[in-house]
């Protein structure tokens, strides 16, 4: 979804929801990151997904395409917007932490 012509204000709140829905929904866990692989848990199966690289095939092994069609809509189509939704993840994983060893340790936010 394109901001362009919103206020400062709006912005960081279509932010924060999508932020908020990375980080609380029925289809995932984020887990975090080490190094170059992030980590998620499917939480129907309970499966850990260690992801290596984000792309859109990788990521709708974590929700179905309709999950992320919601929201992180294109503004044309019944697609989503497969940047946007990359960029987020890559925004929510700082937040989680570091994840090694199959534990969450904390990592400092320099943000």
């Amino acid at each position: 979804m394109k901001t362009t012509g919103i206020d400062a204000q709006t912005k960081l709140a279509l932010h924060e929801r999508k932020m908020t829905a990375l980080l609380n929904n029925v289809h995932f866990e984020v887990l975090g990151y080490d190094r170059r692989e992030k980590f998620f848990k499917l939480k129907q199966s309970g499966g850990i997904v260690v992801l290596r690289s984000l792309g859109e095939t990788n990521i709708l092994k974590l929700a179905p395409r309709e999950w992320w069609a919601q929201h992180f809509p294109k503004s044309r189509g019944d697609n989503f917007d497969r940047r946007d939704a990359l960029n987020g993840i890559c925004r929510v994983l700082p937040r989680v932490g570091l994840y090694r060893n199959g534990c969450q340790t904390i990592a400092k936010n320099y943000q």
